[in-house]
């Protein structure tokens, strides 16, 4: 009989390297602690013990039953349940870059997770070499799930070794916090930097980002249809501030959620608003700018909320979108669907095209489904809905100096800033229940979007609670 015996944290998962894939697998003696094992066709779920049976799971509780052990193979050759609780780690199945656990005594079988129980099988499918394929995580224990600020919108980057948060409070004032990491930013104390001087009402998701040195905060400010974009700027994050200049866009439409980025040497502006004076659908938009308040040109529509998955709510919206450069210099624009004000919300993607035009919306590739949502029905194939909180979206890349030349590299998971909802709560004020968190997101390769006949086949993202 085939057994799998994986021990607990404080115990050990006993595994023996085999020699011939040491050098290239990993160096097994850079882990010195307890380490986390990561599924690879299912990142954010990892290996834990629960009533004595070993599966996988996500945002495991108590932390420690996801922790391991690494000690030698116990197979000595004298007792069966050695054997059977002995593996060699070889080169993932999937993917060269992970690992695998091959089975001492039944050379065919290796470790794998099926309906999310581990058992050990012959690997005969791609399925099966994905299933059987693993990742070493956090030597350290991560962080708990944050509880949050209680606040929507969160914009958050990373100066130096600090960390800066930028909110709108009561509606008509803007404020920092500051703090050495992004989950410290939640609880650390909001500083008000600017106190309307000109009265402008429902200041909403000021953004936080640098343009040549200089520290740039964008936000939407005015009531129904005039709300419009404005900015305040400053030669350091301790001010003092400009007085506030509107942005100048095209067609002076009703527009939030305005962000800048420089691509390619030139820099633009990305927005969410209305075709006209109307609402009914928020899209997303495109423009050149000469200067950080000064557009030049055309704006240009680049994602409309026309796919079945993001028209759930009435009125159907596109909205705070992000922009972030892919390990190979692609550009994507990550953006909120449905309303948010209700678990529909959540992000999906915008891919441009590989020496495509950012004002052309044929050369933009959207994610077939939301990439990060409570609502499992509307997950793009292959991505899992979220497992504590809903309504998630409006999101921030933790970028440095908030500046998309800083993007992350392929491989490890980086800082992202949402608001939510916990699951269980249903409260009268959905709005008003949104509180910030802090999760990560990582890079996630070879992912192909389509668009009825045409694909596109690139980078994606996958992001964690």
């Amino acid at each position: 009989m085939k057994r799998i015996l994986i021990w607990c944290f404080g115990l050990f998962l006993p595994l023996m390297s085999g020699r011939s894939e040491a050098a290239s697998v990993m160096r097994l003696s850079n882990i010195t602690g307890p380490v986390r094992i990561e599924s690879w066709n299912y990142p954010g779920k990892f290996v834990r013990h629960s009533n004595f049976l070993a599966r996988i799971d996500a945002n495991v509780n108590p932390f420690d039953d996801s922790q391991w052990r690494l000690s030698p193979g116990l197979a000595d050759g004298s007792a069966l349940f050695h054997a059977d609780a002995t593996f060699r780690i070889v080169n993932g199945l999937k993917d060269a870059t992970a690992i695998s656990f091959q089975s001492y005594n039944f050379p065919s079988s290796y470790i794998r997770h099926a309906n999310s129980l581990l058992r050990i099988d012959p690997i005969n499918s791609d399925l099966d070499r994905q299933d059987a394929s693993f990742r070493f995580r956090d030597q350290a224990p991560l962080a708990p799930l944050s509880t949050g600020a209680a606040n929507a919108d969160p914009s958050i980057i990373r100066v130096g070794s600090t960390y800066y948060s930028v909110e709108s409070q009561y509606g008509f004032e803007l404020c920092m916090r500051q703090a050495s990491s992004a989950a410290g930013i939640l609880t650390a104390a909001p500083q008000a930097i600017f106190k309307n001087p000109v009265n402008f009402t429902d200041l909403w998701a000021p953004e936080l980002l640098t343009i040549g040195g200089r520290y740039y905060l964008y936000y939407a400010a005015n009531n129904g249809a005039d709300h419009r974009m404005f900015m305040i700027s400053a030669a350091s994050l301790s001010g003092p501030w400009s007085d506030p200049a509107a942005v100048n866009l095209p067609d002076d439409c009703w527009a939030i959620d305005g962000t800048a980025f420089n691509f390619n040497g030139q820099l633009w502006f990305v927005w969410s608003g209305w075709a006209g004076s109307v609402n009914g659908e928020q899209n997303l938009y495109i423009c050149r700018m000469s200067s950080p308040s000064q557009s030049t040109g055309a704006r240009f529509i680049i994602s409309q909320p026309r796919e079945w998955w993001e028209m759930l709510d009435y009125p159907h919206i596109n909205e705070g979108p992000e922009a972030i450069l892919d390990p190979s210099g692609q550009l994507h624009i990550v953006y909120s669907a449905n309303g948010s004000w209700g678990a529909n919300y959540g992000l999906a993607d915008l891919r441009l095209r590989a020496g495509g035009d950012p004002t052309y919306v044929w050369d933009w590739y959207k994610s077939n489904g939301s990439l990060f949502c409570y609502n499992g029905g509307i997950m793009m194939s292959g991505w899992s809905p979220t497992q504590s909180y809903k309504g998630v979206g409006h999101h921030s890349f933790v970028l440095l100096n908030g500046d998309i030349s800083t993007s992350p590299p392929a491989g490890p998971t980086f800082p992202l800033a949402y608001h939510g909802v916990p699951k269980g709560d249903n409260p009268s004020d959905f709005w008003g229940a949104r509180t910030w968190k802090v999760g990560s997101f990582c890079w996630w390769g070879n992912v192909t979007y389509t668009r009825g006949s045409e694909y596109n086949t690139g980078w994606s993202l996958k992001f964690f609670e």
